[in-house]
């Protein structure tokens, strides 16, 4: 804004006026000396709508300015909200795919326990399995050796 108070041209105007009340009173003075303050009193007038001018001009450009600030302002608002809503979308899908993500890992968990049940029956089974294998192998090598003494026998 500029250096000029309009409250001080304002008061520069009424004092002014002040001085051309006094001047009115005092008509009987020559008249080379009223246009000589008539001519600075125009030209203080003519200063003071200069001046005022440029204060005009001034909070035209500040109104201005103030329009482009504020469009700009509800510009970052509305991309504010935009984000918002956004986020809080992002955030329920990124919620709903956990949930999804947690219930996927429990079924894989229960068919892991499954797999290690399955695994130790399997390998109990298996554990029984060779120790019947050992004892078979035990009794056809004891049934192959009475075999072979009987035939030992039989030939003798």
């Amino acid at each position: 804004m500029s250096a000029y108070d309009p409250r001080q041209v304002i008061q520069a105007l009424g004092d002014l006026l002040d001085e051309l009340l006094r001047w009115s009173s005092q008509a009987g003075n020559t008249i080379a000396s009223a246009a000589y303050v008539q001519q600075q009193a125009t030209e203080s007038v003519d200063r003071g709508l200069h001046q005022a001018s440029i204060v005009v001009n001034q909070a035209h450009q500040d109104a201005l300015k103030v329009r482009d600030v504020s469009t700009t302002v509800a510009a970052a608002a509305d991309k504010g909200l935009t984000a918002q809503t956004t986020s809080h979308e992002t955030l329920q899908q990124a919620i709903g795919l956990l949930n999804l993500a947690r219930q996927t890992l429990a079924t894989w968990e229960d068919e892991l326990r499954k797999a290690l049940a399955w695994l130790a029956r399997a390998e109990a089974r298996l554990a029984r399995a060779i120790q019947e294998l050992e004892l078979a192998r035990r009794e056809l090598s004891s049934a192959e050796w009475q075999l072979s003494s009987a035939e030992s026998r039989y030939n003798a």
